[in-house]
C-alpha cells in the first residue's frame, strides 16, 4: 500500500512538472516581439496538451500551496458530481496572460472531467 502511495506521488509530481513547464514556456514567450508572438502563440496553443483541465487538476493537488490543493480538490469533487459520460480530450484555449499555471484556462467555460488517475481513489474530508 505504501508503494502505491509513493508511486501516485511520483506521478503527480511528474504531471505537475508538465503543466508548470507549459506555463513557464508561456511566461518566457511574453518577452518576444509581437511579430514572433504571432507565430509562437498558435503553436503553443495547438500543442498545449498539458493545459488540459485533467492535467492541471493533477498538478494542483500536488502543489505545495495549501489553497491551491484545496481548490484542486473542490474542482475534482465538482467534476465527479457532474459526470458527462464519454470524455473527449480537447485542448482548451490557453490564457497567455495567466499569472499562475492554475489560471492557464477559463475554468468557468471548461467542461470538467475527473482525471482517470484519481477515479478509484476515495476522497475523505
Amino acid at each position: 500500500m505504501l508503494q502505491c502511495g509513493l508511486l501516485l506521488r511520483e506521478i503527480l509530481h511528474a504531471k505537475m512538472a508538465q503543466s508548470m513547464h507549459l506555463w513557464q514556456t508561456i511566461v518566457k514567450s511574453r518577452y518576444l516581439s509581437d511579430e514572433l508572438k504571432a507565430i509562437i502563440d498558435p503553436v503553443i496553443n495547438r500543442n498545449g496538451y498539458f493545459g488540459h483541465p485533467e492535467n492541471i487538476l493533477l498538478c494542483m493537488i500536488a502543489d505545495e500551496r495549501k489553497y491551491v490543493r484545496e481548490l484542486g480538490m473542490r474542482r475534482i469533487l465538482r467534476a465527479r458530481s457532474e459526470a458527462y459520460g464519454l470524455r473527449k480530450f480537447r485542448i482548451p484555449a490557453l490564457n497567455f496572460d495567466a499569472t499562475d499555471y492554475i489560471d492557464l484556462i477559463d475554468w468557468q467555460e471548461t467542461e470538467l472531467t475527473e482525471p482517470p488517475l484519481l477515479t478509484d481513489i476515495i476522497i475523505c474530508e
